[in-house]
């Protein structure tokens, strides 16, 4: 049954929850997360003496650019 003044209705808002959800953790995940841990790196003043944490440096880069390989993000 179509609702007054047109149109039938595409989908429920029910349907909207889950993709709401699904955007929302997608926003955490490509930009909060990448910001966190740049926050947590300068506070820890990781780069300031990139020798002392290079072990730290490169398993954080290997992380991000699996994340990145594994997510199709360039």
């Amino acid at each position: 049954m179509s609702p007054p003044g047109g149109a039938p209705r595409s989908g429920s808002s029910r349907s909207l929850t889950p993709d709401l959800a699904r955007g929302l953790m997608l926003l955490v995940v490509i930009s909060v997360f990448p910001f966190m841990t740049g926050v947590w790196a300068a506070r820890r003043r990781l780069l300031e003496e990139p020798d002392r944490h290079r072990s730290l440096l490169r398993r954080l880069a290997a992380g991000g650019i699996t994340a990145a390989v594994l997510g199709a993000l360039p």
